[in-house]
């Protein structure tokens, strides 16, 4: 099977001067499954550990079965950043373990990724400290970002991750203090586009997804003061097909 074509998208972010060089890399809706099995995915793990990230975040969707997900934390453990990993829950991940949450925090720790479900982490880096502030996802959760970044002072990055983008609305609501940077997933940057159209564009998963000025598709927009980054992710739902909307991992410098 040829190697999926996954470009890196480097980006700088304006932060406090005492954090500045700290790398951070991104990962998102990698979809493990029988469309992109574990066996392939090896290579895209390999590449995340060599980026070099001090710190690692995930946004959710990491497989669609149940297998799948047991053979996404299994590859897990071949990536690793000297300041951790966390991550959040996508919908497929709710889908697949259901009420056996429990299981799914258990195998993610003992993979060497803490989930954050409406909580944050707080991680000393030079002479700051980086907030994480992880929400719930959206469509069977409650997203909530209630005292997030509370304490955090002007040599601190504040750093919200939400697997819906709709769901940073309420960060701006309900959290301490608004985040500074907010990285977020899910619509696979259309994963179908055509010109101005996509799958999203003709209604899919807008049942899903209330209305929000949050809610575009793929890139960066400055939203109060925050700067917002929705991915287009690894993998595919439904079809194992992208056209327009190029597989993505990142890359983020904090200049």
């Amino acid at each position: 099977m040829p190697r999926r074509r996954i470009r890196l998208c480097e980006h700088e972010l304006p932060g406090p001067a005492c954090m500045r060089g700290l790398k951070i890399a991104f990962v998102t809706d990698i979809h493990i499954s029988n469309m992109y099995r574990p066996k392939a995915a090896e290579a895209l793990f390999e590449r995340i550990n060599a980026l070099g990230a001090d710190l690692i975040l995930w946004g959710g969707d990491y497989a669609e079965t149940l297998p799948h997900q047991r053979a996404f934390f299994s590859l897990l453990p071949r990536t690793g950043a000297p300041l951790g990993m966390y991550g959040v829950l996508g919908n497929n991940d709710k889908e697949c373990f259901g009420s056996a949450f429990p299981n799914l925090r258990r195998m993610a720790a003992k993979a060497g990724m803490r989930l954050l479900v409406n909580e944050q982490a707080v991680v000393p880096w030079g002479g700051g400290r980086v907030f994480i502030g992880g929400m719930d996802e959206w469509k069977y959760g409650a997203p909530t970002a209630r005292g997030f970044f509370r304490g955090a002072g002007e040599n601190d990055l504040r750093v919200l991750l939400c697997h819906y983008p709709s769901s940073a609305d309420a960060a701006f609501r309900t959290a301490a203090q608004p985040p500074q940077l907010i990285l977020s997933g899910h619509t696979h940057g259309g994963q179908i586009r055509l010109g101005g159209f996509s799958v999203y564009s003709l209604g899919y998963g807008r049942r899903y997804v209330k209305k929000s000025r949050l809610f575009f598709l793929s890139g960066w927009r400055e939203i109060d003061g925050a700067r917002m980054l929705v991915s287009n992710g690894v993998g595919e739902s439904l079809l194992p097909i992208r056209f327009g909307a190029p597989r993505q991992i990142h890359r983020i410098t904090v200049v």
